[in-house]
């Protein structure tokens, strides 16, 4: 059976999952990334104003005074990450999940011999809208890197399907540089040889191809053709090797509660994020920015790969004296989780069982099921700046009217 691959695209997801979420911003131009102090994401209405990704928050605020600014929720939109493929999984079971935002499928054998394949994204699409409240463009075509290219064509909300009739008017209408795979120092030296669109490269002969570029730039040659070399990968890979947050202060901020607060938070997205995606990580790296530009790091190893926060703040908390050089102040923090793994990959020894771990696992799986169900991290730990700021916020209807409930920092009593 000939392949035919489906690739899948939220429309400005992170801005979109806000939306999804607090429906009174539908309509409203809505940026995402006030705690890194620029744009990290939009939807289009704020597209359409003119912004653009890493322009700075305060730029946006001065010169769109529309816009819609908030925090990034990872939390939530892996959530939503996880129901677009749920819902994926109703069409075809040959599904490769590429990015939070991004997932491909083979989908021959799930269209009938006389189906419409128009018809079957349709069907796809509408069901995604209704189910999730949120818009993705899909591409369809012969090859992995057709459908993705397909799925950029027509946003938001397109349908593109790249066939024998239409594929040489998409490789002429495709810069070499919009490819899927081609990065800039590559578009450059292909431009350098005279090839400017999708349509000439493929037109290139491909001996010459093989002599001035890696394997990885010849096989895009073939699936830019038409012929599929790229199979997907199926729960082959893990989705990261490491994940981060990271926060840029407004106005710096000394070493004293409102740092640990920071981090605390930190951690406790991350690790909201692993037991979303199946993960345990096995050390961290917290890093502080002074004001006057020095990167100050710390790395914590764990006995044993985990997915729950206490442990993790335990140690953060225990080392962070050591940068407490007095008067020094710090205009951004990050955490790094990595060596990440399967959660259960892993055998513990019999005789290393740690019961309080257990516990906590246990229970951080049901908020994690009490926040899902409401849509966004209602339940925190106590020492949570969301806590500190809910306390202040009360009824401001700015912010969606939602109450954070604070849970005792778990390491300290189980």
């Amino acid at each position: 059976m000939t392949p035919l691959f489906l690739h899948i695209d939220g429309d400005g997801f992170f801005a979109s999952c806000e939306v999804a979420k607090h429906p009174e911003l539908t309509g409203k131009p809505v940026v995402v990334g006030r705690e890194r102090g620029m744009a990290i994401a939009m939807n289009y209405p704020a597209k359409w104003l003119g912004v653009t990704r890493g322009m700075p928050i305060y730029e946006i605020t001065k010169r769109f005074p529309s816009v819609v600014v908030r925090d990034a929720d990872h939390e939530s939109y892996a959530y939503f990450s996880k129901r677009m493929n749920d819902i994926l999984a109703r069409y075809t079971s040959h599904i490769e999940r590429y990015s939070v935002d991004e997932s491909f499928a083979e989908i021959a054998d799930a269209i009938p011999p006389d189906g419409d394949v128009h018809a079957f994204a349709k069907d796809l699409s509408d069901t995604l809208v209704r189910e999730l409240g949120m818009t993705f463009s899909i591409g369809i075509g012969p090859t992995k890197v057709l459908a993705k290219l397909g799925s950029r064509k027509n946003k938001p909300r397109g349908i593109t399907i790249i066939d024998h009739s239409t594929h040489q008017e998409h490789l002429a209408s495709t810069p070499i540089g919009d490819v899927w795979g081609i990065g800039n120092a590559t578009a450059h030296a292909l431009s350098n040889m005279g090839i400017s669109t999708a349509q000439r490269f493929v037109m290139h002969p491909l001996p010459s191809l093989r002599m001035h570029f890696p394997k990885p730039i010849v096989m895009l040659w073939h699936e830019l053709s038409g012929t599929s070399v790229l199979p997907l990968a199926t729960g082959s890979r893990l989705p990261h090797q490491s994940i981060l947050r990271t926060r840029t202060f407004a106005r710096p901020i000394g070493n004293g509660h409102a740092l640990t607060q920071t981090l605390v938070k930190h951690i406790e997205i991350l690790t909201s994020r692993l037991r979303h995606e199946g993960l345990v990580a096995g050390s961290l790296t917290y890093a502080l920015l002074t004001t006057d530009r020095r990167m100050l790091t710390k790395t914590l190893t764990f006995l044993r790969p985990i997915d729950t926060p206490s442990d993790m703040i335990t140690e953060m908390r225990r080392t962070l004296p050591d940068f407490d050089e007095g008067g020094v102040a710090y205009k951004r923090t990050s955490v790094t989780l990595s060596h990440l793994t399967k959660a259960g990959a892993t055998q513990p020894d019999l005789w290393d069982v740690d019961e309080r771990a257990e516990a906590r696992r246990k229970v951080f799986a049901v908020l994690d099921t009490m926040n899902i169900k409401k849509g966004g991290a209602h339940l925190s730990l106590a020492s949570s700046p969301r806590v500190h700021a809910s306390r202040i916020r009360g009824h401001d209807a700015s912010e969606s009217r939602t109450w954070v409930m604070g849970i005792p920092d778990l390491g300290d009593v189980m």
